[in-house]
């Protein structure tokens, strides 16, 4: 019967869902015919609509229509142009062409452009300031990661960029930020107000229905705990559940103490033992009670040897159910060890004793601890000091925990979930976090476009430094830029617009050179089977796209010096990929010369392959592989560098 009805329900759903998946298809077909009609804001829409659905062929369907918009100045499309060719998707990576796109799109406003080209920058290693021109430029126009940027520099400070540490005026960009929308910044408030959990609260609870998982951690720990809000166990087991689908190990340890305990659900001791095998070293905690789990063969099958490893390794880490257990354990000869050893049990007892967690034993566990140390002192056992009067004082208190415990209890039962502390310890975030390391890698298509309804005409060509409005007298705003402040640098970025001279200089330290010779003296030929050196200067024109191309002289020496080779060349090479330290580069080379004593005048090529490793600045470390070949006076004279390692230097 039920299955019957599932089936019913199933069917219902189907059918209600038609209506709503037409009216999406026809919506789409209403934007399609709108993008072939012309429509530019059709065309950027139908390019999101592809955009999300994800796969290549759907990536190049969204270029396409951004392309199409964007070849018409509309400015949003061509900052969605800009992004796609930096990043590669739907086309093919193009540093090149999302320059010239965002120059376009930035002077008409657009913050995401503008976020871009600082990003491009980075790319191609330009120096800082260059970089945070663009930013500035974004960061005028209220892109969200170009104020969380801002916001990092006035927390910490950077008098490279004269920005110097501003704590309020950090904070305040971060609460626009959390009113705008950015779980980013949310998250980060909630963290630094969590001493005041009733403040941080609203903070993490946007950041959390963000999916961030520091912040599910922290509003679960919130609810359990009633830190900041009313305690509710179910909903603390709803955020955990949601935190733990994300793999974090706080999530999945706080979710298996709610099944291993109940708490706001049921006891689910297979659930639990599962979860916590996942975080098996992770912490004494985990440690210890999956050392309950195989010592009792709770959940799995009964397992001593494994049980008292995980029990030595989580007392050595100090965790005070451990050496408990083992303190017990060891003085009775009982599971999980198979003698008594008198030594090792008043060892763990003295050490639980002096540990400043004993507070959290259960009482009828801390009674035995306190006994088996009485009998300890009493005998002189395990190298205790023989004294009848500590064992009397040893013995009234665990006669006087033995009363106030109600029974005997269950195996780590006793041992809560993770503690609010606990949890703020391990997910609070900081401007030193990993989410706030790279905020330039990261990039949102949710942000004001404003200029869009001013008109393009009415952008001026540098928007003036925003002010950050002014708030209760406990934050500074931001003092306005006058208006008689220079334009930034990035208004006329000269070294980015197609390149910039190169000097290179290179080396082949050691080479095989395989040389045949006509003798002038006999006509004979000889093989010369010896070694290359060589020493190359260029001077090029470094393009912004990745092309090199110039001209120089190299000296050949063969060898050991018994042949010599002067000659001139023209060198082209292409950048691969740009990368934040570095490029990847193919080039080839052609030239002419002279060489000593028998060759006379001749010709030369070689190719190569390697890569350049970014110094700072201009200057930049080439290391690579090159094979050659040198062809003087007739076929049969030749010498060739077969494999070669190359180091160079540009400037």
């Amino acid at each position: 019967m039920l299955m019957k009805s599932n089936k019913i329900l199933c069917l219902f759903i189907a059918i209600a869902s038609i209506p709503v998946i037409a009216s999406a298809q026809n919506d789409e077909r209403a934007l399609l015919n709108m993008a072939r009609k012309g429509d530019l804001e059709a065309m950027y829409e139908l390019g999101f609509s592809c955009l999300k659905k994800g796969g290549e062929n759907n990536e190049k369907s969204a270029y396409y229509w951004f392309l199409r918009s964007a070849e018409k100045e509309y400015a949003p499309a061509e900052a969605m142009v800009t992004y796609l060719s930096r990043n590669g998707i739907g086309t093919s990576k193009d540093l090149y062409n999302a320059w010239q796109w965002g120059q376009k799109a930035a002077g008409a406003g657009d913050g995401l452009a503008a976020w871009v080209l600082a990003q491009v920058c980075s790319d191609r290693n330009f120096d800082q300031t260059v970089i945070f021109d663009y930013v500035g430029r974004s960061f005028e126009r209220d892109y969200p990661f170009a104020k969380l940027l801002y916001a990092k520099n006035y927390a910490e400070g950077n008098p490279s960029l004269g920005i110097t540490q501003d704590e309020k005026k950090s904070v305040q960009l971060l609460k626009d930020l959390h009113e705008f929308g950015l779980p980013e910044a949310s998250a980060l408030l909630g963290s630094r107000f969590i001493q005041n959990p009733s403040q941080a609260f609203d903070y993490l609870r946007v950041a959390a229905d963000a999916g961030i998982p520091q912040s599910l951690a922290l509003i679960g720990g919130m609810y359990y705990h009633g830190e900041g809000v009313g305690k509710n166990e179910v909903e603390a087991f709803k955020f955990f559940g949601k935190v733990a689908e994300k793999n974090d190990p706080v999530g999945i340890e706080a979710l298996a103490d709610c099944y291993r305990t109940g708490a706001g659900t049921g006891v689910f001791q297979e659930r639990a033992f599962n979860l916590y095998s996942k975080l098996e070293g992770t912490s004494s905690k985990v440690d210890y009670i999956l050392g309950c789990y195989f010592n009792e063969g709770i959940s799995t099958a009964k397992d001593t040897r494994k049980a008292l490893e995980l029990f030595e390794k989580a007392a050595s880490r100090g965790d005070v159910y451990s050496q408990a257990a083992l303190g017990i354990a060891y003085y009775d000869g009982v599971s999980p060890v198979e003698t008594k050893d008198f030594d090792k049990a008043y060892s763990y007892l003295k050490t639980t004793l002096l540990n400043k967690d004993l507070g959290k034993l259960p009482e009828d566990m801390a009674a035995k601890v306190y006994e088996k140390a009485a009998r300890c002192a009493r005998f002189g056992r395990g190298g205790a000091v023989k004294s009848k009067e500590e064992s009397d004082k040893l013995q009234e208190k665990a006669d006087a925990l033995a009363e106030l415990a109600q029974s005997k209890s269950v195996p780590f039962a006793s041992v809560g979930l993770l503690s609010f502390d606990e949890i703020v310890n391990r997910c609070s975030l900081s401007w030193s976090s990993e989410e706030y390391a790279n905020i330039l890698d990261k990039v949102t298509f949710d942000y004001p476009k404003d200029y869009l309804e001013k008109g393009l005409e009415a952008i001026p060509e540098v928007a003036p430094t925003p002010v950050v409005e002014e708030i209760p007298a406990q934050v500074a705003p931001v003092a306005p830029v006058p208006e008689s402040q220079p334009k930034p640098a990035v208004e006329k970025p000269a070294k980015a617009k197609s390149g910039r001279l190169a000097f290179v200089l290179e080396a082949v330290p050691y080479g095989f050179g395989p040389t045949s010779v006509v003798s002038s003296r006999d006509g004979n030929t000889y093989w010369l089977k010896g070694t290359v050196m060589e020493f190359s200067a260029t001077l090029g024109w470094m393009g912004n796209s990745g092309f090199f191309i110039g001209g120089g002289a190299a000296y050949d020496s063969y060898s050991g010096g018994r042949m010599s080779v002067v000659q001139g060349f023209v060198d082209a090479r292409y950048f691969v990929s740009a990368a934040k330290k570095g490029s990847f580069l193919l080039g080839g080379r052609a030239g002419v010369g002279f060489g000593s004593p028998e060759f006379g005048f001749g010709m030369s090529a070689s190719g190569m392959m390697g890569y350049r490793i970014s110094l700072g600045g201009n200057t930049a470390l080439c290391l690579g592989l090159k094979a050659g070949l040198n062809t003087f006076s007739g076929s049969n004279n030749s010498m060739g560098t077969i494999v070669a390692p190359v180091l160079g230097i540009s400037l």
